[in-house]
């Protein structure tokens, strides 16, 4: 962690909006739009897998605990609109709750193959919101402003799928082969949301 800013968090909504980064010299996904019946089985509120319902070192001040409240996923503009609700807590057990951060972000989604799977796509997650609000909490500290390092998604070149009420989300940080291009070739079986 790279401490760069001190933000105290209270009962007024601040908003942040990401802004364009640096390039990167390898080849990215092209634009695409995918018919919205297409992401269908995307849709709708995730939630954390079993074993992952309160997690330390909070990713923007790591003397916190933290959980995913809910992932929000819809179709929008040939792609997804993803928005994770993240509650944060003075404690391990998660009870004392300190307040709410939520960040979007917007999928491009491009179609590929997987060997032994159907509905496969490709994906560059980027940034576009994030929020904070004590939401009934006592508010809470940053050391860092929030850049999409919640979701671990954010900038990552992404494999993603629907099987049964489980979301698959595999990144280029996982322990997974990737391609030339830097985009995972298989999933990671420990990476996933579910309904």
């Amino acid at each position: 962690m790279k401490p760069s800013h001190t933000l105290l968090c209270t009962l007024p909504l601040f908003l942040f909006t990401a802004c364009g980064g640096g390039g990167d010299d390898a080849p990215s996904a092209p634009p695409t739009t995918v018919p919205a019946a297409a992401l269908a089985a995307f849709e709708g509120i995730w939630h954390s897998k079993p074993g992952m319902e309160c997690l330390p070192g909070f990713d923007y001040n790591p003397a916190y605990f933290f959980r995913l409240r809910e992932a929000l996923v819809a179709a929008a503009g040939g792609g997804l609109e993803v928005t994770f609700a993240v509650e944060i807590f003075d404690d391990a057990a998660c009870a004392n709750k300190r307040g709410l951060l939520t960040e979007r972000l917007m999928m491009n989604m491009v179609p590929t193959t997987v060997s032994g799977r159907t509905g496969v796509y490709r994906s560059e997650p980027s940034l576009t919101l994030s929020t904070m609000s004590a939401d009934g909490g006592a508010g809470f500290t940053l050391t860092k402003v929030p850049d999409g390092e919640v979701s671990d998604m954010n900038g990552r070149r992404m494999l993603v799928d629907v099987v049964g009420t489980q979301l698959d989300l595999t990144s280029s940080d996982d322990p997974v082969p990737l391609d030339t291009q830097g985009f995972p070739t298989q999933f990671d079986a420990n990476k996933y949301l579910v309904r």
